[in-house]
C-alpha cells in the first residue's frame, strides 16, 4: 500500500514537472518573441513610420495641404478666419487669402473666443 502510495507521489511530482518546464519554456518564448515585438510595433505606429512608407507624397504635384483647407473651409461657406499666426499654419492663410478668405489676426487666445 505504501510502496502505491510513493509510486502516485513520484507520477504527480513528475507530471508537475513536465508542466512547469513546459510551461515555462512557453512563457520564455513568449517573453523573448512577443515583447520585443510589441514594441517594435508600438514603436512603429507612435511614430508613423508604416503610414509613411504606405503613403508617400506626390513630387510632381504642384499643390500643397493649405489649399485643400482653404478651398474645404470656402466650400463651407467660411468667410473670416480668426487665428493666431504662426509658422506652422502659414500655407492655410495664404491659400485662405488667395481664395478670398479674411484672416484676422489675434494677439491673444481670449481675444478669439470674445471677439
Amino acid at each position: 500500500m505504501f510502496s502505491k502510495f510513493v509510486e502516485q507521489a513520484q507520477q504527480n511530482i513528475q507530471n508537475i514537472t513536465m508542466f512547469l518546464s513546459g510551461y515555462c519554456c512557453k512563457t520564455w518564448l513568449a517573453v523573448v518573441i512577443g515583447f520585443p515585438t510589441l514594441g517594435v510595433a508600438w514603436f512603429l505606429k507612435k511614430f508613423g513610420i508604416i503610414y509613411q512608407l504606405l503613403h508617400k507624397p506626390d513630387p510632381t504635384s504642384s499643390r500643397h495641404g493649405g489649399e485643400l483647407v482653404a478651398e474645404t473651409l470656402q466650400a463651407h461657406g467660411v468667410k473670416y478666419i480668426f487665428t493666431l499666426v504662426g509658422g506652422h499654419i502659414s500655407p492655410i492663410l495664404v491659400a485662405c487669402e488667395k481664395l478670398g478668405i479674411r484672416v484676422i489676426d489675434t494677439r491673444h487666445e481670449v481675444s478669439i473666443h470674445t471677439g
